[in-house]
């Protein structure tokens, strides 16, 4: 199992590759994670990592994620900012899916949808797992493809 940071440090590497006008912050980089987190859940019946992904007053919180970023939440980070990442290729893949679904969505825009379309504010992995086992849009993922 791979840990959060790990994947955070991915994120970042896919929005250097791919990247928007609002940048990855912090804010955004967590939302990523709790969706991360939901559809590998979902999908495979275990996490992608371990950390746990908490309701915060701004939108999902992923503590390990958090302290590492620190700063300003408004200021974007940079491929590098966290390290360098060691997630697995099939890891990879999956956050390359799950980066495809919500590249376009900013920080504000994934916090609404987490209050909307997750369990807010159980974030607990059975809460995350029971929600997107109802829907399909990345369950028939194949990290080989």
């Amino acid at each position: 199992m791979a840990e959060a940071l790990d994947v955070a440090r991915y994120f970042l590497d896919v929005a250097a590759r791919d990247p928007s006008p609002d940048g990855l912050t912090p804010p955004r980089l967590h939302g990523l994670l709790l969706f991360a987190q939901g559809w590998h859940l979902g999908s495979f019946g275990f996490p992608l990592f371990a950390d746990p992904v908490t309701a915060g007053d701004r939108g999902p919180v992923v503590a390990a994620v958090d302290a590492a970023a620190g700063g300003d939440p408004a200021h974007p980070l940079r491929a590098g900012d966290l390290g360098a990442s060691r997630l697995s290729f099939r890891d990879r893949r999956f956050v390359d899916a799950v980066w495809d679904k919500y590249r376009g969505y900013s920080a504000a825009g994934l916090r609404d949808l987490a209050a909307a379309e997750t369990p807010w504010p159980d974030l607990s992995p059975a809460a995350l797992e029971a929600c997107f086992r109802r829907r399909d849009e990345l369950r028939h993922f194949d990290p080989q493809e």
